[in-house]
């Protein structure tokens, strides 16, 4: 069952592209190590994480992420592009060279040839087995860019399709754990935790009648009997607000605005500058469908000036 929509924002249309687990999918979920509570911050920890000299930390990990805002346009590659971008922050907190990650590169090998979406158990597998190609390859002496607008193996040059495979491989070895889903405090202790750690998370939301736009810089997540999730989306950072919830998670969109055209074409601008907030019980509400999970570290690519 497909739960894919499209969103009208500033006059150009976009895609979502989420679909429900398949029966595969939901054992690949379970079979995710749970988070573990020894990796729980106290509360006091995360504030200090978050809050640096009295200044929320998320305002400036958004300056510093902006000009890797994607726009997935009317393609329904969502979980790639989420998948993409955490993968990014993940090599980003652990200290290496940022290098852009294709999305439709991954979004290719798990939409079984169409523009029709894909489930998130497997895309994070595809990132696992397969990696992520680079957009920049070398192909015979010559800098070549992986089509931003691709679904299908066939819509790539075979020079450049093969060089991405080759490629991939140096960058995969992503190690994931699920999100608690069957507890709420738990769900927002272990949230607030990794958020504070810098560990991206991967998650869906509902978009709705109201999705195209933000309320007091808030994601408006969709109600009623479609609120099953059709577009995933990272959070890559927080807005510490104390109590039970802890954080509010900030979520990094790909509907634009786009600064950098390797990650799309320029157009629409959602969000502030593509960014939004979340309450942790719109976070938690589609969790159940679609359980979220998070970037814990990243193979390291030997490969790296840094690491040299």
């Amino acid at each position: 069952m497909s739960e894919t929509y499209e969103v009208v924002l500033d006059g150009h249309r976009l895609g979502t592209g989420l679909l429900m687990p398949t029966v595969e999918e939901v054992l690949l979920s379970s079979a995710l190590m749970a988070y573990p509570t020894e990796w729980l911050m106290p509360p006091k920890d995360i504030e200090r994480c978050l809050v640096i000299n009295g200044q929320q930390r998320f305002i400036g990990d958004r300056k510093k992420r902006k000009k890797r805002m994607r726009n997935q346009d009317r393609l329904g590659k969502c979980n790639a592009s989420s998948n993409a971008s955490g993968g990014e922050q993940c090599r980003e907190a652990q200290g290496m060279p940022h290098i852009a990650l294709s999305d439709c590169f991954t979004y290719m090998q798990v939409n079984g040839g169409k523009d029709e979406g894909s489930g998130l158990p497997s895309t994070y597998d595809n990132c696992q087995k397969v990696g992520w190609s680079p957009y920049l390859l070398q192909c015979g002496g010559m800098t070549k860019t992986f089509p931003n607008n691709a679904f299908n193996k066939s819509q790539v040059p075979p020079d450049v399709l093969k060089q991405a495979y080759i490629e991939a491989s140096r960058f995969k070895g992503i190690r994931f754990v699920r999100l608690p889903t069957d507890d709420f405090n738990l769900f927002c202790h272990a949230s607030a935790s990794a958020i504070a750690r810098d560990q991206p998370i991967i998650f869906a939301w509902h978009v709705g009648a109201d999705g195209s736009r933000l309320k007091n810089g808030y994601v408006q997540v969709g109600k009623g009997a479609r609120d099953l999730g059709n577009h995933s989306n990272v959070f890559h950072s927080g807005k510490w607000v104390g109590g039970s919830e802890m954080v509010h998670p900030d979520d990094q969109n790909s509907w634009g605005p786009v600064e950098d055209e390797i990650y799309g074409p320029k157009g629409p601008a959602w969000g502030d500058g593509g960014f939004g907030l979340f309450t942790m019980e719109d976070a938690f509400r589609c969790a159940h469908i679609h359980p979220p999970y998070i970037m814990v570290s990243i193979g390291i690519d030997e490969t790296d000036a840094a690491f040299r």
